[in-house]
């Protein structure tokens, strides 16, 4: 349902913000652990030519690593 028909159905009850954005994590907490530590380490250290973390970048690690 989009948020205009919860709206009209529920009111302003109906489009409050509920804690949640996009789609559910697939990681554990302990795979986010290890992400995070692969990231502070640095592009770099993960074999990339500058000190640029991108979206694509960090998809390509977790592709590769999980």
């Amino acid at each position: 349902m989009r948020w205009r028909e919860r709206y009209e159905k529920e009111g302003i009850e109906g489009v409050k913000w509920n804690g949640r954005r996009g789609r559910p994590t697939k990681l554990t907490i302990s795979e986010k652990k290890e992400l995070k530590r692969i990231i502070l380490k640095g592009p770099i250290s993960n074999g990339y030519p500058n000190e640029l973390w991108s979206t694509y970048r960090v998809s390509e690690i977790i592709r590769k690593e999980f």
